[in-house]
């Protein structure tokens, strides 16, 4: 996907998952600015020092010269930024909000183009998950542009919205057990007389090249089995992480943050 694809895009809100996105789409942004609006000093300051331009005080300009918005505001201030919408009748939106449904990003902003996004901030580094779905009235071009975004920030997940919880807690939660297992490893290191500096590496490098067989198409419970020889270390330490509930706990944790994140959707359809 090329940047033309993208086009000039416009933020509503600037925070970490907003400088993410600008972090992975820099080089190819060249010195193209970008544009946003920021209801903080310490937001507006980081778009500002991205190379972005600060467009609070003329909220038309963001419209006029983007071809995408990004609303990456909190869900509770939606409504907040709502009035803007009308500045442009159709823009092509891509919405970061949490447990707000594209229906209801389509009432707010009046826009029929639009997609619903769960990046992580793995995106800096263009290798996020992004879990995506669509309006059922996006047109080809909110399409086009969106998946050519995501594939910037890393691997396209397009799924129905229905399970956009699902990808929250695999590809938006998952991100922060990884992040764990990672921690966990090398303590196990150190426990065995590493630094943690040498472990952490060590760790580090394992998820890499996991990460990497498995984006080749391998299934995991086969390379398991592969990486694992008879009567061998590897099986010692797989028997003892069943013995300790490993598989049960991460799957607990991610429907844990999948039920969580049902519970939101509920609880601001309701409000």
């Amino acid at each position: 996907m090329s940047d033309t694809e993208i086009g000039q895009i416009g933020f509503i809100g600037f925070g970490k998952m907003a400088d993410s996105i600008v972090g992975a789409l820099r080089p190819s942004m060249g010195s193209e600015p970008f544009r946003f609006i920021s209801r903080t000093d310490e937001s507006r300051r980081r778009g500002v020092d991205r190379g972005g331009i600060d467009c609070n005080d003329s909220p038309a300009q963001l419209f006029e010269r983007s071809d995408i918005v990004v609303i990456a505001v909190t869900p509770q201030d939606l409504d907040d930024v709502a009035t803007l919408f009308s500045l442009r009748p159709e823009p092509v939106i891509v919405s970061l909000l949490a447990g707000i449904s594209t229906d209801r990003i389509r009432t707010v902003t009046g826009s029929q183009r639009v997609c619903r996004m769960i990046p992580n901030i793995a995106a800096a580094k263009r290798r996020s998950v992004v879990g995506m779905c669509f309006a059922e009235t996006a047109d080809d071009e909110c399409r086009t542009r969106a998946h050519a975004l995501a594939a910037e920030l890393g691997t396209p997940l397009p799924i129905p919205e229905r399970l956009m919880p699902a990808a929250t807690g695999i590809g938006g939660s998952g991100l922060a057990f990884a992040f764990r297992f990672a921690h966990a490893l090398a303590l196990g290191g150190v426990a065995e007389g590493m630094t943690y500096e040498q472990a952490s590496r060590a760790a580090a490098a394992v998820l890499d090249g996991a990460a990497a067989m498995l984006l080749d198409g391998c299934h995991a419970g086969q390379l398991e089995t592969d990486v694992a020889s008879p009567a061998g270390t590897t099986i010692e330490g797989l028997q003892r992480l069943d013995e300790d509930g490993f598989t049960a706990a991460v799957m607990h944790a991610v429907r844990a943050a999948s039920k969580k994140a049902r519970s939101f959707e509920a609880d601001l359809t309701r409000n």
